[in-house]
């Protein structure tokens, strides 16, 4: 992974508010000296493009050749497209997307996967953030439940708070373009 990007994504994440310093609650009633809206990044005109190419040269360092990249809604959509683009517009191999539902369509053929996943499929999780693992899981569930196997699960951010471990415990390879203590030597 080319080192310049990654610092480029860094500084990008603190500019736009993306990883910011304080004192918050997270969803789990955690207390946290740091915030991280990784959305505000993959949603960002530079900041997706950024991900896309970190996540496709990721793929190549690592020997990863996915037919479709998705996750669990909202966060891994973004992700999922900019990796899309960069591959396309780099001319490779093209790489599908796909997307978990919270829970399945009420209504029409009440899928909880859209997009393009097929059965047999190699494929690849997004995600934007890693805490426990949870929304990884779950996006892993239902694409081996619709016959895919899972290669491995990507994130913009590892919080490191035991996701990565959770997933490797379950056999799953999981890479992150940063790690909560990248932001380490940051003036607060």
């Amino acid at each position: 992974m080319d080192g310049s990007l990654k610092e480029q994504l860094m500084e990008l994440m603190l500019k736009i508010g993306a990883f910011k310093f304080g004192s918050f609650t997270l969803s789990s009633g955690k207390k946290s000296s740091y915030y991280v809206d990784a959305r505000l990044v993959s949603n960002h005109a530079l900041g997706g493009p950024l991900v896309g190419q970190l996540i496709l040269d990721l793929f190549e360092e690592q020997g990863l050749a996915p037919d479709s990249i998705g996750g669990l809604e909202a966060g891994a959509i973004s992700v999922s497209c900019h990796v899309q683009a960069a591959a396309h517009y780099q001319g490779n191999a093209p790489i599908q997307g796909f997307y978990v539902r919270k829970k399945p369509k009420g209504h029409g053929l009440k899928k909880s996967i859209e997009g393009n996943l097929r059965e047999g499929d190699n494929v690849v999780i997004a995600e934007d953030v890693i805490t426990t693992g949870g929304s990884a899981g779950k996006a892993i569930e239902a694409a081996e439940a619709a016959g895919a196997k899972v290669l491995a699960v990507v994130a913009i951010i590892d919080r490191e708070e035991g996701g990565r471990e959770n997933l490797e415990e379950q056999g799953h390879k999981v890479f992150s373009l940063l790690k909560s203590s990248d932001f380490q030597d940051v003036k607060q």
